[in-house]
Order: structure tokens, then C-alpha cells, then sequence
């Protein structure tokens, strides 16, 4: 009899362990399906921001400047060396392919003169230009540096 009562309990005991282990199991699905739901909404999460991204790059790209340089201009960046001429090129690109008008610490519009409307300063460097909103157009029209007070375009001092 001890066997039949020792039996009885040990299946009691399965009978609860199983119990136990369905439960664990159904809330070890819970969490995985948690879990799915958690890295769905990540990934909602981050389609939505490059979404956002697309339409701010698309945005501003119609908002873009295109940049021209006249052959004065370009006449005036072969007197530079070629690690200057590429510095130069990047720093107009930057400063001037979206905001060309808004006047900042390194761009401001000029008084009335025979060169160009506005100037951007880049380091001793500093490059005339005029736009034209219309067509969204941004003219180089010389490029100098200065040296103390003075300016120089072409390596020739210039005066505005």
C-alpha cells in the first residue's frame, strides 16, 4: 500500500508540476509575444523616423541654391593652391546652397559696390556674390583673401 499512496502523490506532484510548467509556458508566450509587439513598434518606430527624414531631405533639397561661378570667379580660385581651392568649395557648398540671404557671422550683405551684393568670409578667404531668388541661383563672382585690412583678388590688392 505504501506504493499506491507514494504513487498517488507522485502523480499529485506531476500532475501540479505540469500545471506549473503550462502556466510558465503560457506566460513565457506572453512575453515573446510582448516582446514581438515591443520590436514591431520598434521598427514602426524607426520606419517613421527615416520617413520623416526622407520628407525633411526632399524638403530642403526643392529649398536648395544652385551654385554658379562666373569665369572671373574661377580665374580667381586657380590663383589659390589646390587644398585651397577644395577648402574653399566646401565652405561655399555649406554656407550657401540653402540660406545664401541670411545674413550670419560669416555672411553679411555689403553696401553698394561695383563686386557683389553679399560676402562670405572662410578663414582669410572671403568670396563676393550675388543670388538670384527668382532662380534660386547663387553667382560667384570673385574670390580674394585678406591679408591685415587689405584684400587682395588675383593676388592684387583690391578695394571695395
Amino acid at each position: 500500500m505504501p506504493d499506491a499512496a507514494s504513487s498517488a502523490v507522485n502523480q499529485g506532484h506531476r500532475h501540479a508540476c505540469i500545471e506549473a510548467l503550462v502556466e510558465q509556458a503560457d506566460r513565457l508566450a506572453q512575453l515573446r509575444a510582448a516582446r514581438v509587439d515591443k520590436l514591431v513598434i520598434g521598427a514602426i518606430l524607426k520606419v517613421r523616423s527615416i520617413v520623416r527624414l526622407v520628407w525633411h531631405h526632399i524638403t530642403v533639397i526643392s529649398m536648395r541654391f544652385e551654385i554658379e561661378f562666373t569665369t572671373e570667379a574661377i580665374d580667381d580660385m586657380l590663383s589659390f593652391r589646390k587644398q585651397e581651392r577644395k577648402y574653399i568649395i566646401e565652405k561655399v557648398e555649406t554656407q550657401l546652397e540653402y540660406q545664401p540671404t541670411e545674413e550670419t557671422r560669416n555672411r553679411k550683405k555689403l553696401r553698394p559696390n561695383q563686386l557683389a551684393e553679399w560676402e562670405l568670409r572662410i578663414d582669410r578667404f572671403r568670396v563676393f556674390y550675388d543670388v538670384d531668388a527668382d532662380r534660386r541661383c547663387v553667382k560667384i563672382e570673385a574670390v580674394g583673401y585678406k591679408s591685415g585690412n587689405q584684400l587682395f583678388i588675383r593676388r592684387e590688392e583690391y578695394t571695395l
